[in-house]
C-alpha cells in the first residue's frame, strides 16, 4: 500500500489513508489512519467500523474533499445490500461522524457492488464505477450530484458486454469532464 502526501482543507499535511476490508468491529471493514510516531514506526488508528447496515467490504481508495472529510464506497451492505457511497466527516474532535450517502438497488436499472474508489470533479460531484448491475447486469458509471443537504445518483452508462463488462477500477477525469476508465472484459 503506496502512502502519499497529499493537502486536506485544514492546510496540514495527512497522510492519505487507505480503507481495510475485513475484521473491525463487527467483522465489517473499517477504515484506518496510519500516522508516524516518534520511534520512525507507524502507529495504526481505526477511525471507522463498518455495521453492514451503512456498508460493508469496503475495497477502494478513500479520497478527501477541501474540508477534510473523508468518501469513498463499500462493495455490500447498505439499505439494499448491494453498496454505498459513504463519507466520513471530520468532527475536529479526532472523530469522525459515517454518513451512507447513497445505498445501490437492484432494481434493474441502477449499479451494484462498487469495488473501485470515487472522484470528484470540479463542482463536488461524485464519479465511481459499480462491477455489477446497471441497465444490462455488466456493471455501470454513476455520478452522486451534490445540493444543499443531499446527492441524487445517475446512471451514466451501464456496460452491455459488447462495450465491456465488468469495470473494478476507478475514473479519472480530464480538464473538460471526460471520464476514463476500464473494464475487466467484455468487447470482443
Amino acid at each position: 500500500m503506496a502512502m502519499t502526501l497529499c493537502k486536506h482543507g485544514l492546510g496540514q499535511e495527512r497522510k492519505s489513508l487507505r480503507h481495510y476490508a475485513g475484521w473491525g468491529a463487527g467483522g465489517f471493514g473499517t477504515v484506518f489512519e496510519l500516522s508516524p510516531n516518534v520511534e520512525g514506526r507507524w502507529t495504526p488508528h481505526v477511525i471507522y467500523a463498518f455495521k453492514e447496515a451503512d456498508g460493508s467490504d469496503p475495497n477502494g481508495p478513500l479520497i478527501f474533499d477541501d474540508a477534510g472529510n473523508l468518501y469513498g464506497t463499500t462493495q455490500q451492505g447498505g439499505d439494499n445490500g448491494e453498496g454505498t457511497v459513504f463519507e466520513l466527516i471530520h468532527r475536529g474532535d479526532g472523530l469522525w461522524k459515517e454518513s451512507a450517502l447513497y445505498s445501490f438497488k437492484k432494481d434493474g436499472k441502477d449499479g451494484q457492488m462498487p469495488l473501485a474508489g470515487l472522484i470528484f470533479d470540479k463542482v463536488g460531484n461524485l464519479y465511481g464505477t459499480t462491477s455489477q448491475g446497471g441497465a444490462y447486469g455488466h456493471g455501470s458509471i454513476f455520478e452522486l450530484r451534490h445540493a444543499v443537504g443531499s446527492w441524487s445518483d445517475s446512471v451514466l452508462h451501464s456496460f452491455s458486454g459488447s462495450d465491456g463488462s465488468y469495470p473494478r477500477a476507478g475514473l479519472i477525469i480530464d480538464h473538460t469532464g471526460n471520464l476514463y476508465g476500464t473494464t475487466f472484459t467484455g468487447a470482443e
